[in-house]
């Protein structure tokens, strides 16, 4: 598949702390569980050809791979897992997880990485940010009782290691040693003791594919000058910031160790104006997308063209054996290395280029992605403008026809009803309510209303608030007074709600929501509800004061 963008990569060995050491059982067992938790797999898959190597499902869906091999004459082995399947929190992201497992002398060396790609021929919306987080895997290679996870002849747990006074040739040993595959990250405070990052979201992020080291404000000073001693002052970590030591460091005094600062780089403040989660994609993207180190495998096709180079090497040394002193099998032999030679290396620049191709291939298929929800977007935006200009002509021809202002509440009712038919239903209850209504200031209804009908459907429906929020805000832009429920008392009464409930469209909505306009001794109440699904604003009351508890009781309002 085409390489996607890496998302989580580590590297480490696993030393047992049982009295087996056998570990490469119960790690595939693992294995096997994180799989069956993410896909369902068939019987056979998981009894037998997950552990031996197979391969069961496709890359347009879930595939899952394996590969084993073992060499005779060592006992070494080889274990290495493909998973992809689709993201299940976004139908256009698909995953792909890789886990090789090696056995050496009294551990094993394990490497995982995981990236994900846009899912082919999905159209839609660009895809959203993806916040760093460790693989559930990972989490459970390293709580598990049964090993312990290092890198560089140093333990993974605790993730996080406070380095102290006297600590400096310790870290210039990691620093430097051969078998240190996760970068290595010193987080020095400010004299204040503020970080430039806080460490759990470090940990959080990257638990397992790096060593992270923070330092106190009190004491730094004292490290500094051990490290002095130990490290060139352009690979030292600095005051209020985070350097990143990436694997494979020269020695010093080693050709090119001066240039060894421009990779292995370090952050400030002022370097990173962003908020923490930006701040985290960077450290993360930079730990994700270090180069490869002499020896490491990552993935599974990696494992895959290091098992086929050793099958070939031994075959090839059978045949010279086989060969030896027949002059023109050798030669005839010779032809065949050199062609195979002259094979691999074309084979390797058609992987390259077939590599290239398809992410060729997933760009346009992204940008035709973006361009068709685009297409879709315009139409969409299209026929709302042709809703608002029909509604705009029909709000004109309202307009035209009316000779003169509404002089009633009714009337108020029935001129608002025409000018935003579709938008603003005013069910008969309303309309009822408003002939009955004693409340003779119009002109304050007409702006009350007009305000209503105007400004609460484009907070409901197009940025999307909640009614009370929705109802702070009409406040707040008209003064109006706005209320999105009843009292307590009288929302305890069956009854006084019951009048706040009306019929639409074969469905009840209940209409707490209401407008509070008072002039004197007359009293406006609008109640109203919204249909989300339908985006229109139901009127069901626009009339006199309903029923509370305290004006049954004779108290006023």
């Amino acid at each position: 598949m085409a390489e996607g963008q890496i998302h989580y990569r580590a590297s480490f060995r696993l030393y047992p702390l049982g009295p087996d050491p056998n570990l490469l059982d119960p790690l595939r067992n693992l294995a096997l569980q994180w799989v069956k938790s993410q896909v369902d797999l068939p019987p056979m898959m998981e009894q037998l050809g997950f552990f031996a190597g197979a391969s069961w499902g496709s890359l347009e869906k879930t595939l899952v791979r394996t590969l084993h091999h073992r060499w005779p004459e060592s006992q070494h082995e080889l274990w290495a897992l493909r998973l992809v399947h689709p993201c299940n929190r976004h139908p256009g992201r698909c995953w792909c997880t890789d886990l090789v497992v090696q056995t050496l002398p009294g551990c094993l060396k394990v490497s995982i990485k995981q990236t994900h790609q846009r899912t082919r021929g999905y159209l839609g919306p660009p895809l959203p940010h993806l916040a760093p987080k460790v693989p559930e895997l990972v989490k459970m290679l390293l709580a598990d009782p049964r090993w312990d996870p290092r890198d560089g002849g140093l333990s993974l747990r605790p993730a996080l290691k406070t380095l102290q006074p006297g600590g400096a040739a310790a870290l210039r040993d990691l620093l430097l040693h051969p078998e240190r595959f996760c970068p290595v990250l010193v987080s020095v405070p400010d004299p204040y003791g503020k970080y430039l990052l806080d460490s759990a979201l470090l940990g959080q992020a990257l638990d397992g594919a790096i060593h992270l080291f923070t330092t106190e404000p009190g004491t730094f000073h004292i490290l500094k000058a051990e490290l002095g001693w130990v490290l060139s002052r352009e690979m030292q970590p600095v005051w209020a910031g985070i350097r990143i030591f990436q694997p494979g460091i020269n020695p010093p005094g080693a050709r090119g160790w001066k240039q060894e600062s421009l990779r292995h780089r370090f952050y400030l403040q002022k370097n990173l104006r962003m908020p923490p989660q930006d701040t985290l994609q960077v450290f993360a993207q930079c730990v994700a997308s270090r180069l490869d180190l002499p020896g490491e495998v990552s993935d599974l096709d990696q494992a895959g063209a290091l098992v086929q180079k050793v099958q070939m090497e031994s075959l090839s040394s059978r045949v010279k054996q086989w060969a030896e002193g027949n002059q023109e099998l050798r030669e005839w032999m010779a032809l065949i290395e050199a062609e195979n030679a002259r094979l691999s290396e074309a084979n390797a620049q058609l992987q390259g280029r077939v590599g290239d191709l398809e992410s060729q291939v997933s760009q346009l298929e992204a940008t035709l992605g973006q361009a068709q929800y685009q297409t879709q977007q315009a139409s969409q935006s299209a026929a709302g403008l042709r809703t608002q200009v029909l509604q705009s002509s029909t709000k004109l021809k309202v307009l035209n026809n009316l000779h003169q202002l509404p002089r009633t509440l009714p009337e108020v009712l029935q001129t608002l009803a025409r000018l935003f038919n579709g938008k603003v239903i005013f069910t008969p209850q309303a309309q009822a309510s408003a002939e009955e209504s004693d409340f003779d200031n119009i002109p304050a209804a007409w702006e009350a209303l007009w305000a209503l009908c105007t400004h609460l459907p484009k907070l409901l429906f197009q940025e999307g608030l909640a009614m009370r929020p929705a109802l702070l805000r009409l406040s707040e832009e008209t003064g109006l007074d706005a209320s999105a429920n009843e009292g307590e008392m009288t929302r305890d009464d069956r009854k006084l709600m019951a009048l706040r409930r009306v019929e639409w469209d074969g469905k009840t909505y209940s209409i707490e929501p209401h407008l509070k306009l008072d002039r004197g001794k007359r009293y406006l109440r609008v109640h109203f509800a919204a249909d989300f699904e339908k985006q229109v604003l139901i009127l069901g009351h626009a009339g006199n004061h309903l029923d509370t508890v305290g004006t049954r009781r004779g108290r006023g309002r």
